[in-house]
């Protein structure tokens, strides 16, 4: 315990982790929902070979590597003539012949003709208990990356089990489904994230950008489209969420938008900051690069406002109201060109079809528009996120507007103790001493403390990502923040797999969480 300010502050836990760690924290966990049983000394054996082959090279470059536990499977059966449909390319299993032992010295050939980023190498015991690497498995680590850049909206479709993925020399990612379950990163195994940015006073905080944004598209597509969110579920058992409009999801929109950025920043390893502000720059930040960028925020509207009025279109057409729809303005066929996704301009379609499809040509612009949008965000995303390597921080005001880059704080007071949350809530905290951080994180920390409503977001050369607000009259930091880039569709902590740990390992998560 270090004495400061009066009242007692404590330092985070120096407790160090092994990939035997790992190994029983994933064992405990899968053994309550997986049918695949892994025994624990197969997952010990997966993560040491996995942490010792990070640490080797070849040709100078630093091996890595994706791993999916899973047993070798048949292809997909495709769907009967009958039944026509448009399929996206997905994941395939593609056997090795013969498959080889589960080795360092094997890993270390083949890991290098396989990148982690498009594909996987299937591992999975023998009949006689040997781990194998029976096969490549293509396509889903590319489809996981499309949607964390904003390429696609479209959600990774990714096999069973589990796969764990060589991040950096000595760290190592274990994923299921496209959610980071654990991480062992050197010497400290972190295995619960905090869900800040959804739930609690960090949350309600971004709210108060968040709703900006949702006033901005409520504005442009009009009251009625805007609550037509739950008119799917009219006529149906869930006819109660009819009253619900697209709020909700234009939420999961920014939030997802702004974890974007961030976890392109960790993606970088150079570190870097994001400081979120409610209105103009105050007098204490020193912006090094003013450099107004808009992009994001138009872009995050455009997409919003197309994937509204597109749905509505859906929206008709499955409970046959297509007749009843009325459009301001001259008939799209009319208004010159635009290109659908498919590479065909409206002046075609309008020829193909005697101009008299208004339905079908609307359906077709705001798709394009969509498609147009995720791209043009992919690129906003990027260019925002490679500003973090400069030094200083990315100043974004009002939202996700940028303002300018390299910004230093010139804020002075200093706090006596920031207080580290142990949930998303805040509701158990920790008074920490500011000293034990660097001069980022501080500076950070006096500017929230001066600024009510100001976020600050820091993510360190290591990856972890931490962020600071103030709640009342304490600076809050919550540590080891979730970044998702979409809403979460399953609890990764449920309460029957906590019940199940044993005491020991309750003990574990509690030292390295």
């Amino acid at each position: 315990m270090v004495k400061h300010a009066n009242r007692s502050v404590e330092a985070p836990s120096n407790s160090m982790a092994a990939p035997a760690d790992l190994a029983a924290f994933m064992h405990d966990y899968l053994g309550a929902r997986s049918p695949l049983h892994p025994k624990v000394e197969h997952l010990r054996q997966i993560f040491e070979t996995l942490f010792f082959l990070s640490l080797k090279n070849e040709e100078a470059n630093p091996l890595t590597c994706t791993v999916l536990y899973q047993p070798k499977a048949d292809k997909a059966k495709p769907f009967p003539p009958r039944r026509p449909h448009v399929e996206i390319s997905k994941w395939t299993p593609n056997a090795l012949a013969p498959p080889l032992r589960f080795t360092i010295e094997n890993l270390r050939k083949i890991a290098h003709a396989v990148d982690p980023q498009t594909a996987a190498l299937g591992v999975f015991p023998n009949t006689s208990g040997a781990l194998m690497i029976w096969g490549i498995i293509d396509q889903f680590p590319l489809h996981m990356l499309r949607y964390t850049s904003w390429e696609t909206d479209r959600r990774s479709f990714v096999p069973a089990g589990f796969h764990v993925t060589i991040a950096s020399p000595g760290e190592l990612r274990v994923y299921i489904g496209d959610r980071v379950l654990a991480t062992l990163r050197q010497e400290r195994l972190i295995c619960r994230e905090t869900d800040a940015l959804w739930h609690g006073p960090l949350a309600q905080t971004l709210d108060r950008y968040v709703r900006r944004y949702q006033s901005e598209v409520r504005k442009a597509v009009g009251a009625r489209l805007y609550k037509s969110s739950g008119e799917w579920f009219k006529g149906t058992d869930e006819e109660y969420r009819c009253s619900e409009d697209y709020s909700s999801e234009l939420r999961d929109f920014w939030l997802g938008t702004l974890c974007r950025v961030l976890l392109r920043i960790q993606s970088y390893r150079h570190g870097g900051a994001l400081l979120l502000t409610p209105a103009a720059p105050t007098t204490d930040l020193s912006i090094k690069y003013q450099f107004p960028y808009n992009r994001i925020h138009e872009h995050l509207c455009a997409y919003a406002g197309a994937m509204i009025c597109h749905t509505f279109i859906e929206i008709r057409a499955r409970q046959g109201q297509l007749d009843e729809i009325e459009y301001d303005g001259q008939p799209t066929s009319n208004v010159g060109y635009f290109t659908a996704p498919d590479g065909r301009e409206n002046v075609f379609m309008a020829g193909g079809c005697g101009g008299s499809d208004e339905n079908l040509f609307r359906s077709w612009f705001y798709t394009a528009s969509r498609v147009d949008a995720m791209a043009a965000l992919s690129g906003a995303v990027a260019l925002v996120s490679s500003l973090s390597r400069v030094d200083g921080l990315v100043l974004l005001s009002g939202g996700l507007a940028l303002r300018g880059f390299g910004v230093e704080i010139r804020s002075k007071k200093e706090i006596g103790a920031v207080h580290l949350a142990r949930d998303p809530g805040a509701l158990s905290t920790t008074p920490t001493d500011p000293k034990i951080y660097g001069t980022r994180h501080r500076s950070m920390m006096r500017y929230c403390a001066a600024h009510p409503g100001s976020v600050g977001i820091v993510v360190s050369q290591d990856g972890d990502v931490r962020a600071i607000t103030r709640v009342g009259n304490k600076v809050v930091m919550w540590d080891q923040l979730q970044l998702r880039a979409g809403v979460l569709d399953e609890d990764l902590y449920p309460r029957f797999v906590l019940e199940r740990l044993s005491p020991e390992h309750k003990q574990r998560l509690s030292n390295h969480a």
